[in-house]
């Protein structure tokens, strides 16, 4: 949100600036939690950031921009492959049908993501699209909480909670805004 309205002039409205400060304060609790990890979560956010905005400024579509960037990463993906494959512990592919067919499947599950990604970041406002960010963490809080069974704290529900009152906030206000328009 901070990048469109930094590098791409975007301008939030007073009730989305207010759900952004909503949202922070839910974030607040759990990254002064896990502060020995924060500066790796800061980082990500910023590279995926700046990935996302060179995607927005990139005068090519999703999928031939999904295509230079695949041809630009084999290299550098073929010497972690190789360096691993000399590895004492080797590679999981190859060792079994199963596993052969999730390792294709990521590939495909990932390269869907990143191009519907792309095509997003080039007709959403990108402030827009970095509230809608928010949705990974939640699908990994709730996978966390309902498939591994992994204890709920006070503190993480009172985090999610504020979170998606500050969603809900902004997307009702986007909302109103196109209504009215």
């Amino acid at each position: 949100m901070l990048a469109g309205t930094v590098f791409l002039g975007e301008r939030l409205s007073r009730t989305q600036w207010a759900a952004v400060a909503l949202a922070a304060a839910g974030v607040l609790p759990l990254a002064w939690g896990a502060a020995e990890m924060l500066g790796i979560a800061l980082g990500l956010a910023m590279t995926f950031a700046g990935y996302g905005l060179a995607r927005r400024v990139a005068p090519v579509g999703a999928l031939l921009g999904l295509t230079i960037e695949s041809v630009l990463l084999m290299l550098p993906a073929l010497a972690v492959v190789g360096w691993f494959a000399a590895s004492p512990a080797g590679l999981s592919f190859g060792k079994s049908v199963e596993v052969d067919v999730l390792l294709a499947l990521a590939g495909v599950v990932t390269s869907s993501s990143l191009l519907l990604f792309a095509t997003a970041a080039r007709r959403m406002d990108y402030s827009t699209l970095g509230f809608v960010q928010y949705l990974t963490p939640t699908m990994v809080f709730l996978t966390g909480l309902l498939v591994f069974h992994e204890p709920l704290r006070e503190v993480q529900l009172l985090c999610f909670v504020a979170i998606w009152i500050a969603i809900a906030i902004f997307s009702w206000d986007l909302w109103s805004r196109r209504v009215r328009a």
